[in-house]
């Protein structure tokens, strides 16, 4: 009788240290949403102004990121609500799209989050995230001065801001400035 108690110790022993978990546990990766600390960084959360245009612009991000990774989410809020919002993925460097993705409804001035299969971001490589539309918040400085790019804001550095005036079409922005960002559009990042 002994022996077998000794046995069903070792037993539960050895199962419990088969599932320490440490050993066990899955990296949980980090998302990261560089916008916010964009603007902090920038100034450009200091104003912000509603902009409803009688044409659409192409406007957005061009960025790179420090580590590998994808991006699976999708964050944009604007002023007024909008069905079937285009946001592109753009390969800055050739101005091609490489992906294009169409969120059916989009509610006025609240936060829509849309997911995506994942899309693969290699670091170092500069990447452009836009949306086609026709309203916008505006964001600037108070003093309306100018921002030095690129603007680091965790794993993703920010490499400017602009914009294409060709209405409906999907064409890569032609303007940037350093004065004003427009257009909250951002991103979930996650690195490998």
């Amino acid at each position: 009788m002994v022996g077998s108690k000794n046995i069903t110790i070792l037993l539960v022993f050895i199962l419990l240290l088969s599932c320490n978990k440490d050993d066990d546990a899955s990296p949980i990766l980090q998302t990261e949403n560089p916008f916010a600390l964009y603007l902090e960084k920038t100034g450009f959360n200091q104003n912000a102004d509603i902009q409803n245009a009688p044409q659409y612009y192409e406007l957005g991000l061009k960025f790179s990121s420090l580590k590998d990774g994808f991006i699976d989410k999708i964050h944009v809020i604007i002023p007024n609500a909008l069905t079937s919002l285009r946001v592109t993925l753009w390969d800055a460097t050739t101005e091609t799209a490489l992906k294009t993705i169409t969120i059916p409804q989009v509610q006025a001035g609240a936060k829509t989050i849309f997911t995506i299969e994942p899309f693969e971001i290699v670091a170092n490589t500069e990447y452009m995230i836009t949306m086609n539309t026709n309203n916008w918040y505006d964001r600037y400085r108070t003093d309306g001065a100018s921002v030095v790019y690129p603007v680091e804001a965790g794993n993703i550095s920010i490499e400017g801001y602009g914009y294409a005036n060709f209405g409906t079409n999907q064409v890569f922005p032609t303007n940037f400035y350093d004065v004003y960002c427009a257009g909250d559009l951002s991103f979930a990042f996650r690195k490998k």
